[in-house]
């Protein structure tokens, strides 16, 4: 079954965060949706880094959830969730990645993707959660994260049609937050302990 999340692109944002974020505020986010730009001004990430992202290269986005079915405890599963739903969209394209706790999907060492979640809550009720996604597609070079950042086109030495890869990789979110509605948390946890980058490792970042 596939997605049902209307979508809306851009061509140039701040950031899709806070572009969802400002239709919030403004009562405009009345249902859950996506919002994929081409490019990003001020991509964040996780504690005001920032997201290096070349125009039209690759997906730059958010998903607005409004998760009734998860209690504010349980939010770190959404984030377990999508991270898996990122590395099956890649396993399903030969690219086998990793987690690094707690937002980043590694190939090898290098990131090929981020995420950025910005919940709300009101009392014990899951307002709402907006999802950053940023995941590098088909830019090559990466100025002087080189040494540090990855792409699909790296990987795989072909461009991969945008379009495609969203719908794609919203699918797999899809599929993923199925288990989060019928309470499955369990399988979401053990399938992310297998995918975490230095598990039961000693590491020093």
């Amino acid at each position: 079954m596939e997605h049902s999340w209307p979508v809306m692109h851009l061509s140039s944002v701040d950031s899709t965060n806070n572009f969802i974020l400002r239709l919030i505020d403004t009562g405009q986010a009345t249902h859950e949706m996506v919002v994929n730009a081409r490019f990003q001004n001020q991509g964040r990430g996780q504690e005001s880094n920032t997201w290096e992202s070349d125009p039209c290269q690759n997906l730059t986005f958010s998903l607005l959830l409004k998760p009734e079915y998860l209690k504010p405890s349980a939010m770190f599963y959404l984030n377990q969730a999508i991270s898996l739903a990122i590395i099956d969209y890649l396993e399903d394209n030969q690219i086998f990645a990793r987690i690094k706790w707690p937002n980043d999907i590694l190939v090898g060492c290098k990131k090929i993707a981020g995420i950025l979640i910005e919940n709300s809550f009101l009392g014990d009720k899951y307002q709402y959660a907006v999802i950053g996604i940023g995941l590098n597609v088909n830019q090559e070079f990466f100025s002087d994260l080189q040494h540090k950042a990855i792409s699909m086109k790296n990987l795989l030495g072909r461009d991969t049609n945008l379009d495609i890869a969203l719908h794609r990789l919203l699918n797999a979110i899809h599929q993923r937050l199925k288990y989060l509605k019928r309470g499955d948390y369990s399988s979401i946890y053990e399938d992310y302990k297998k995918h975490l980058h230095l598990y039961q490792h000693w590491a020093t970042y």
